[in-house]
């Protein structure tokens, strides 16, 4: 068997079984998460057999959506990630535009009827048809890098990290070995290391996410998809709840919330216990997916009592008395908590409390 025959062999397993993982993962999801990881199990086969039917002479009508759809990978890629950064993330236009525009550019340039307009040997004419789909796409999958490594210490459900996780492996994988081969090879080599990287890194990626279900329970029901990984376990592990109970004395008690920068190792330590089982008894016992949340709850409150309570008291000092790091940051979390920032919150309190009381019409 040649090389090549080889490569296509590999490229349709790894395509097929990507098939069946988007299958058993878009069962246990809901909203953006399921439409994301469909489109983004769809575009990596799409990907994996293009070249096959551009061998095979397929016609235009069969491979041009397996091109548009290739060409939304690393944007779904991308949006995953800060759908797991987010679970509240919510897509608009602007992300509409960027997956249309990849795909108008991916569409224009790639075609074989456009001129190039560089003389160059046809090893090395399918790099520069995909010069600028390349450049895209990898622009996209350093963002998703970036968004699913970003605060993935405050994240506390241990499949959630986990995944964030895998996305930061293969994503960072897939740049580094693209970007490395392009540089260093050319010619007929440059396609042969080309195919089989990409088959490796796509059977690779599959068996590490049929390792991620079944370390995480198989399939489960969509519905249980809002409650805490572990929750019911946690909330019956008596070790787990007592440290729940002392998380919430420490924040409840002596303000430790206020902490500048605090994070869930700082916590463990202060508590003199293991990271893991911190994130354990916030998860699991006390409800919560993100750390930051958790925080931000206790912050937040505070806020509001403060505000009523000192109305001469300038915003950016709260900020920084409840240990955020900029007014900006407090912002945001007030208004995702409230719907008004703490300004409105406090001016809308006053004008409420000094409204004239009613006339009796005796």
């Amino acid at each position: 068997m040649s090389w090549a025959v080889a490569s296509e062999v590999g490229r349709i397993v790894a395509a097929s079984h990507l098939l069946l993982i988007t299958a058993l993962f878009t069962s246990r999801m809901r909203g953006w998460e399921r439409v994301s990881v469909f489109f983004l199990g769809l575009g990596g086969s799409a990907f994996l057999v293009f070249p096959v039917l551009f061998e095979a002479r397929a016609t235009w009508f069969i491979l041009v959506p397996v091109v548009v759809l290739q060409a939304g990978l690393t944007f779904w890629l991308w949006l995953f990630a800060l759908i797991l950064l987010d679970e509240n993330f919510q897509p608009n236009w602007r992300h509409w535009s960027l997956l249309a525009g990849k795909i108008v550019l991916t569409l224009i340039w790639a075609s074989p009827r456009r001129r190039l307009w560089v003389p160059v040997s046809p090893d090395e004419e399918f790099v520069w048809r995909a010069l600028v789909p390349i450049a895209l796409s990898l622009g996209f999958v350093l963002a998703a890098v970036v968004a699913a490594a970003h605060r993935l210490e405050d994240e506390l459900a241990e499949d959630r990290r986990s995944m964030r996780r895998l996305v930061v492996f293969w994503s960072g994988g897939a740049f580094v070995a693209g970007a490395g081969i392009t540089l260093a090879l050319r010619g007929p080599m440059l396609t042969r290391v080309a195919d089989w990287i990409i088959v490796v890194l796509a059977l690779g990626a599959v068996v590490s996410l049929h390792v991620w279900l079944v370390r995480n329970g198989g399939v489960a029901p969509t519905e249980e998809s809002d409650a805490p990984a572990g929750g019911s376990a946690a909330r019956m592990d008596p070790e787990l709840r007592q440290l729940a109970g002392r998380i919430e004395s420490l924040f409840q008690d002596d303000h430790y919330y206020a902490t500048e920068g605090l994070t869930v190792a700082e916590l463990a330590a202060r508590l003199a216990e293991r990271d893991y089982k911190v994130r354990r008894a916030i998860n699991g016992v006390l409800g919560y997916r993100n750390f930051n949340a958790f925080l931000n709850q206790y912050r937040v409150a505070a806020a509001k009592r403060r505000l009523l309570a000192e109305p001469g008291l300038p915003v950016l000092r709260l900020a920084m008395d409840l240990g955020y790091r900029s007014l900006a940051g407090f912002n945001k979390a007030f208004k995702e908590d409230t719907g008004r920032t703490p300004t409105e919150f406090r001016r809308n309190s006053i004008d409420t409390n000094h409204e004239p009381a009613a006339q009796n019409p005796d």
